[in-house]
């Protein structure tokens, strides 16, 4: 039986099985092949750098087949045209525009190409009525040139995007402020969609008095629940017309910032993503926060831009917030931080405050030497968390900084001695790391090495 006499049915349920990164091996195969697993292959396109985004664009824009419309999720990061000619800027632009236009299901779409986002961009997009979320980097231009710059069209203005739930924008420079024709684009997108705006990201220069440009009193936000914003520029004129935000994040950590988060802002709040160090100032009321992500703790630490961060928490820092977690009415279930040397004793220290988690994370910049010393985190700490159920520390950041993995990482026969202690103390842990490469999950009642979520960003969910 050849195998292009297979079911078409069946041809995609393997290509949604396979690795994506081998989906385009398997669209050579033959022209059937090649049909059944474009749709999969051109779902989802995030363009990094300028040779891949110029040759992308260019079969979007020009392909005789319908690959555009094959486009669910569209994302231009931020790279610098180091090889782009006038020409190549022009003709990019080009397809890039009508690459967008010809993505008739388009879902997700971000730019953040630095300045990248004008009218041509903005009509192209206005088509696109089932738009859920929408990221741009917005140009910069003096105020005083407003009057001599061409105006856009009523359509690049005010597009309407009947089911947007998520709207994130940044500007070219790293402060406003904004000049008029983009705030009022802004100021649209906001009013137009506040019924059903579900997730805000604002940049990260918005002061504690410019944020009413872009939020005035007639925006109310009543159906957002995911808002990004600095800590110093949470007004209480703008987070009382935001109630029921429940997943709040602090996208850098300022030391030089006195504003805590208002007393009565955000009595829904669940999920916290921000530094330990202005912890204090979430929890300086009761709030009912189960999922907290100190500076940009995740299991694979290459997804966050914690290694640019001149001064990493201490373990002192670290303790001092948790600390304040008795006064969530959670309570605190699900934990991630990030340390530069783990130490036991500090360990120790917290266990009164995280004896409800389920699951921690603990990314660890420093190398860790000697499995042994952790066989007494058992009896010392685990022993009193009869909730968790995943314990997993993280060698990513120490991989990232080295190139090397922990000195016992591939131990396994270690692993498991140390594994066995810690079922004795801790019967609820079911999956396990000693190394961000792979993952213990206990199965029938004994441990299976599984791999590791490599690559794959994990994200705080709202329950």
């Amino acid at each position: 039986m050849s195998i292009n006499a297979l079911p078409a049915e069946l041809i995609r349920r393997i290509c949604e099985l396979v690795n994506r990164r081998d989906l385009p091996a398997i669209s050579r195969v033959s022209r059937r092949f090649n049909a059944l697993s474009n749709s999969l292959i051109y779902t989802s396109i995030t363009l990094t750098n300028s040779d891949k985004a110029f040759a992308c664009c260019k079969t979007l824009a020009t392909s005789p087949r319908d690959l555009a419309g094959c486009v669910r999720t569209f994302s231009v990061d931020d790279f610098p045209p180091w090889n782009f000619t006038d020409w190549h800027r022009r003709q990019f632009r080009e397809w890039l525009v009508t690459s967008i236009r010809r993505m008739s299901n388009l879902l997700h779409f971000k730019c953040f190409l630095v300045g990248s986002f004008a009218q041509d961009m903005s009509i192209a997009l206005s088509g696109h009525t089932s738009l859920r979320s929408l990221a741009v980097s917005l140009p910069h231009f003096d105020p005083w040139s407003d009057h001599y710059r061409p105006p856009w069209p009523e359509s690049a203005l005010k597009p309407l995007f009947p089911e947007l739930e998520s709207f994130a924008f940044t500007y070219s420079v790293p402060q406003g402020p904004i000049c008029a024709m983009y705030l009022g684009f802004i100021l649209h997108i906001l009013r137009a969609h506040a019924g059903h705006l579900r997730c805000l990201h604002l940049p990260d220069w918005l002061s504690f008095d410019t944020i009413l440009q872009v939020l005035p009193p007639d925006i109310n936000l009543t159906a957002l629940t995911s808002l990004t914003i600095l800590s110093s520029a949470l007004n209480p004129a703008v987070t009382e017309r935001m109630p029921a935000v429940r997943s709040l994040t602090f996208p850098k950590y300022e030391p030089d910032s006195s504003h805590a988060v208002p007393r009565d802002a955000f009595p829904l709040l669940t999920h916290f993503s921000g530094s330990c160090r202005c912890f204090k100032d979430v929890l300086n009321t009761e709030r009912p926060l189960r999922y907290v992500h100190f500076d940009g703790a995740v299991f694979d630490m290459a997804d966050t831009d914690i290694f640019t961060q001149g001064d990493p928490p201490q373990w002192s820092e670290v303790l001092a917030a948790l600390k304040r977690f008795p006064r969530s009415t959670g309570p605190v279930r699900h934990l991630r931080f990030y340390i530069c040397f783990l130490h036991i004793s500090f360990l120790t220290k917290a266990r009164p405050y995280i004896t409800s988690l389920e699951t921690l994370t603990i990314c660890i910049r420093n190398n860790i030497k000697d499995l042994q010393k952790l066989k007494t985190l058992g009896r010392k700490l685990l022993k009193e968390m009869p909730k968790l159920h995943t314990l997993l520390l993280s060698d990513e950041p120490y991989y990232a900084f080295r190139g090397k993995r922990f000195t016992y990482a591939f131990d396994e026969l270690s692993q498991k001695i140390v594994l066995t202690q810690w079922e004795k103390e801790c019967p609820t842990l079911t999956s396990v790391s000693f190394t961000a490469a792979f993952v213990w999950n206990r199965i029938g009642g004994g441990w299976v090495k599984g791999p590791g979520p490599r690559g794959i960003k994990e994200h705080l969910q709202l329950s």
